[in-house]
């Protein structure tokens, strides 16, 4: 399907589901993009990369054939996640086990807290937190959109102190600057 320049990425991705009858729930299963990424695609809260809005549509045998008008996305707030996760890989580093401990003991705290949209949240993590580590550190150094969005529902975001939230805000901004440049 070709789309016209500057079309409305949530437009897309709605239509694309109607015309196929699919749930958000079944568009995620066939892709692997968490659902609730879905619905902020849907809403405009987010921007799927080109990527993967090509994965998107290929699940129609539809190819995309423009460059999106993009939702606005708050920048401080990627690097904020960022780097935040960039520190948990450093803390893993030095203590795999801990790490990983307390990544699932949050998880199920959360998950009590969780439910309906953010479901898929709590398996994606629950398959990294018990999958190859490298899976896992991949993730959590991303700058995919995907992984990006998953890192936003982290089980590790208390992993951090208040303290060292400080250095996460100074590489943030640092990493903001040099993007600028």
């Amino acid at each position: 399907m070709r789309y016209s320049r500057g079309v409305d990425v949530a437009e897309v991705v709605r239509e694309f589901r109607g015309r196929h009858g699919l749930s958000q729930t079944e568009l995620s299963e066939l892709t692997g993009i968490p659902q609730p990424v879905l619905s902020m695609y849907e809403n405009g809260r987010r921007s799927p990369s080109i990527e993967t809005l090509e994965r998107i549509v290929a699940v129609g045998s539809e190819t995309v054939d423009v460059v999106p008008r993009r939702a606005r996305q708050d920048d401080r707030s990627v690097a904020k996640t960022i780097e935040l996760h960039r520190m948990v890989v450093e803390r893993f580093l030095e203590d795999p086990e801990r790490v990983l401990e307390f990544g699932r003991r949050r998880l199920e705290v959360l998950e009590t807290s969780w439910s309906g949209r953010t479901a898929s949240y709590v398996e994606a993590w629950r398959h990294l937190l018990d999958g190859p580590r490298v899976d896992l550190v991949r993730v959590l150094l991303s700058i995919d959109e995907v992984d990006v969005e998953l890192l936003k529902m982290s089980p590790f975001a208390t992993l951090i102190g208040d303290d060292e939230m400080v250095e996460v805000v100074r590489r943030a901004r640092s990493r903001r600057a040099r993007a600028v440049r």
